[in-house]
């Protein structure tokens, strides 16, 4: 619909191994897509207004962030490739 553009979304992952994960440190993109990590999807977006004589001349920002734990795959499985 032409809400966001890709720069708008950064997904990042984090180990999700409580025993020696570091949940303050990214993984490297190549790295993040296991069972068992955390991804966060954020979204951010600067709006300017249509009508700006009625808010500020400074864009607004809107951000939705979301986060969750990779599943496990079944036995044998390899998760796909992040692109």
């Amino acid at each position: 619909m032409g809400l966001v553009n890709d720069s708008d979304i950064s997904i990042t992952y984090y180990n999700g191994d409580i025993t020696t994960g570091d949940l303050l440190t990214p993984l490297p993109a190549n790295a993040g897509n296991r069972p068992d990590n955390v991804v966060v999807i954020r979204v951010r977006r600067n709006w300017i207004w249509i009508v700006r004589s009625l808010m500020s001349a400074s864009p607004s920002v809107l951000e939705g962030t979301s986060a969750d734990r990779m599943e496990s795959l079944g036995a044998g499985q390899n998760p796909p490739p992040r692109i």
